[in-house]
């Protein structure tokens, strides 16, 4: 049974405006999406990558990000939705049921290492899924009303990062069944856990941003090109 990566950048990026969505801003000698890329196809654990995209980035991307990059792994390149939800779905049907691992990751988090991406898989291996997270360094509190109401204990308190990892079979599950009730979620382990399936953390690194503002891609921009 194959590994896949399912990688979603369909995303409208409205935190990061301008005439090209974020995904595809250049960073050094190719797009911000093209070195997410780089670290699935170079990753042994991975067999094949499919990309959600919006529709209208269809050709876009496979002519200028696919085509011209040469990537071998990458089987297919498939339509998002409206929502994350809707679009990881669409992801998830594009996969055969034969899969063994699905592994779900941000195209606008170029940083991870495949180190990173081994070893939440085989944690995933292990117990059906695992995501990459990082410890909550700061205070949080929870407030109402604008006050405070209660100090959370950060050192129970993780940030979910990707790649998100799981068994195919659970994963598709726990989806049909969302979709079933209705219910809309913004993470995929948050849908597992929505119906039973138990989520291992794995440490990632703070290095793993996602690029969300003109802050974040000019780290990454920094980052990359001196690597």
């Amino acid at each position: 049974m194959k590994n896949y990566a399912i990688i979603t950048a369909a995303g409208k990026g409205t935190r990061l405006p301008g005439a090209v969505a974020k995904q595809f801003r250049p960073i050094g000698s190719k797009p911000l999406l093209a070195w997410t890329i780089d670290k699935f196809e170079q990753c042994p654990s991975i067999d094949a990558i499919h990309l959600v995209v919006s529709g209208e980035d269809l050709n876009y991307t496979h002519e200028a990000v696919v085509d011209r990059f040469k990537y071998k792994k990458v089987e297919r390149i498939v339509a998002g939705g409206k929502t994350r939800f809707d679009s990881i779905l669409c992801g998830l049907r594009s996969v055969p049921e034969t899969a063994n691992l699905v592994y779900i990751h941000d195209g606008v988090r170029p940083l991870v290492s495949i180190a990173e991406i081994e070893a939440v898989g085989k944690e995933a291996e292990a117990y059906d899924a695992a995501i990459l997270a990082v410890r909550q360094t700061e205070t949080l509190k929870r407030i109402e009303d604008g006050f405070v109401i209660a100090t959370l204990d950060r050192d129970k308190i993780w940030v979910a990062q990707t790649p998100q990892v799981f068994k195919y079979e659970a994963i598709i599950s726990a989806y049909i069944q969302a979709l079933e009730s209705k219910r809309d979620f913004t993470d995929e382990s948050a849908v597992c856990e929505a119906f039973g399936i138990s989520v291992r953390i794995v440490e990632g690194s703070t290095a793993n941003i996602k690029v969300t503002t003109p802050e974040d891609l000019d780290l990454a921009r920094k980052l990359l090109t001196m690597e």
